[in-house]
C-alpha cells in the first residue's frame, strides 16, 4: 500500500550473554512463516559506561538505567549513587524539559529505590536543582503524580469489586490496597475484568 520496504530489528533486554534469536517462525498444515531479523543486545554495551555517558541519544542513557539496574539489582545503594548519576547527566545535554521528562520518568521506573533510599534520592536531586539553578522535574512530583494514579487505579478496582460482586468482594480490598507495586496493581486490574468467580479472584492473590 505505502510501497516502502520494512526491515526487522529486534532489542534484547535479558541478562543472558548467550541467547541472541535472529530467527521466528512458526507452521500449520504444511505452511511455514519465518522471519529474519537483526538484533540489538543491550548486554553488549556494559563496558562502554563512558560511551553511553558521552552520547547525546537519548537511549544511550536509557540504555546505561537498563544496565545498571540489572548490575545493582542486589545492592540498592549502588543503584542510588548510579540513578543519580545518570538522572543529573540528564540535565548537562541540550534536550528540552519534555524530553527530560520523558527519559526520568522511564529511568525512575526502571531503577526503582526502597523507600528510605527513594527519599535520599529526592532530596540529593534537589540540592542538585538548587545548586545548579536547573529544574525540570523532581522525582518527588513525579511519585506524588504516580500516588495520585495509584489511588484513582484502586478506586477503580473497588467500583469493579462492588459491581461484580457485591459485599464479599469488597472484603478482598485490604489485600489488594496492600500491592505497592504500580504495575502489578494495572495487571490486577486488567484480571480483575475477566476473572469469573471470588474463588479465582483469591487464588490470584495468595
Amino acid at each position: 500500500m505505502y510501497n516502502i520496504e520494512v526491515i526487522s530489528l529486534a532489542v534484547l533486554c535479558d541478562e543472558g550473554p548467550s541467547w541472541r534469536p535472529t530467527t521466528f517462525a512458526y507452521g500449520r498444515w504444511g505452511c511455514k512463516m519465518e522471519l529474519t531479523f537483526r538484533i540489538a543486545k543491550l548486554l553488549d554495551y556494559a563496558d562502554k559506561v563512558e560511551e553511553l555517558e558521552a552520547s547525546d541519544n537519548p537511549f544511550a542513557a536509557v540504555v546505561l538505567a537498563h544496565l545498571k539496574a540489572i548490575e545493582t539489582k542486589r545492592d540498592p545503594l549502588t543503584k542510588k549513587q548510579w540513578k543519580l548519576r545518570i538522572v543529573k547527566g540528564l540535565y548537562k545535554r541540550n534536550w528540552t524539559n519534555e524530553e527530560i521528562v520523558q527519559l526520568f520518568v522511564a529511568i525512575d521506573w526502571m531503577m526503582e529505590l526502597p523507600e528510605d533510599l527513594g527519599k535520599a534520592f529526592d532530596t540529593e536531586m534537589e540540592e542538585f536543582e538548587e545548586e545548579t539553578h536547573m529544574q525540570c522535574v523532581s522525582s518527588t512530583e513525579w511519585r506524588g503524580e504516580q500516588r495520585g494514579y495509584r489511588k484513582g487505579l484502586i478506586d477503580s478496582i473497588a467500583m469493579d469489586f462492588d459491581a461484580k460482586f457485591g459485599t464479599q468482594g469488597n472484603r478482598l480490598m485490604s489485600k489488594v490496597s496492600s500491592i505497592d507495586d504500580l504495575e502489578a496493581l494495572r495487571a490486577f486490574a486488567k484480571f480483575l475484568k475477566r476473572a469469573q468467580s471470588l474463588d479465582e479472584v483469591r487464588e490470584h492473590l495468595k
